[in-house]
């Protein structure tokens, strides 16, 4: 059974917010509230997942006090726009609608940057239709919820600038990855867990896949490859998920750096077409 306290680990899996979680029902089906914790008045919001009869729905719902949070992101969405455009890309490839709304006005992503002035109203929702979940597991469900719910907070988070509890991946030592600041995203271990969120772990490059491989310990195994070297990134670049990280399994990961710039997916795909036939 999919309940909040399940969907609340999700978030805290993915992002580290620890959120709290109530249930009830309307006229449009039954829904999950998700409420971030341990934020003051002004930038209190929460997010509604409703589960309909054909429909699954994802609202950004502000707090009672929350001009200085839609002013915030207001401000914020230049620095936001690369990452909100990968979540949004994602959404719509699985086929979701998108609703934005700045001061009643209904945008395209392509127009927010042209809406001039204070931001004095935000509205976004997303909704997947069809969504049978008669007809499907509750496995599948969940990774429907999980794309619809994982992708609205992402662009919440991306807009106000929360940021997440740990800034680098542990053990790493590269450079001065402990100072960089909450918009330098080229290092997080968010973004490793939202690639494998959004496009799993198997290779995109030769279909391995470690956990069909090597069992239980190959499970969640995998690299991620940056398209743009992390060395090329200049410090103001925010990376997109879904364009600048492809996960690869530790062959093709190294194939792809034995130039520079790296092999692209196709490149190594070409090559390992060219070389099938050949006997060691």
């Amino acid at each position: 059974m999919i309940t909040s306290k399940l969907l609340i680990g999700e978030i805290y899996k993915t992002f580290g917010l620890v959120c709290s979680g109530t249930t009830g029902n309307n006229e449009s089906g039954s829904y999950f509230d998700f409420t971030p914790l341990d934020l003051d008045a002004s930038t209190k919001f929460k997010v509604r997942l409703t589960i309909g009869w054909r429909s699954m729905e994802c609202r950004f719902v502000p707090g009672n006090f929350s001009r200085p949070l839609i002013e915030g992101m207001g401000a914020n969405f230049a620095d936001a726009r690369t990452q909100i455009s990968g979540y949004i890309d994602y959404l719509k490839a699985n086929k979701c609608e998108i609703n934005i709304t700045i001061n009643d006005v209904n945008k395209e992503l392509s127009d927010i940057e042209k809406c001039n002035g204070v931001w004095e109203s935000f509205e976004f929702s997303t909704r997947l239709f069809p969504f049978a979940q008669e007809s499907i597991s509750e496995s599948e469900q969940l990774i429907q919820i999980d794309k619809l719910l994982i992708s609205t907070f992402g662009i919440l988070i991306s807009l106000i600038g929360i940021d997440e509890e740990n800034s680098f991946i542990p053990g790493e030592s590269e450079g001065d990855v402990s100072y960089r600041t909450a918009k330098m995203h080229e290092r997080k271990k968010i973004n490793r867990d939202l690639c494998i969120k959004f496009k799993g772990t198997v290779c995109q490059a030769c279909g391995f896949d470690f956990e069909r491989t090597y069992g239980e310990i190959g499970k969640g195994f995998i690299q991620i490859h940056h398209v743009k070297p992390v060395a090329t990134i200049n410090s103001g670049y925010i990376i997109n998920i879904l364009t600048d990280l492809v996960p690869l399994c530790s062959n093709c990961h190294s194939m792809a750096h034995t130039s520079t710039p790296p092999l692209s997916i196709e490149e190594i795909k070409l090559l390992l077409e060219r070389n099938s036939n050949v006997v060691s």
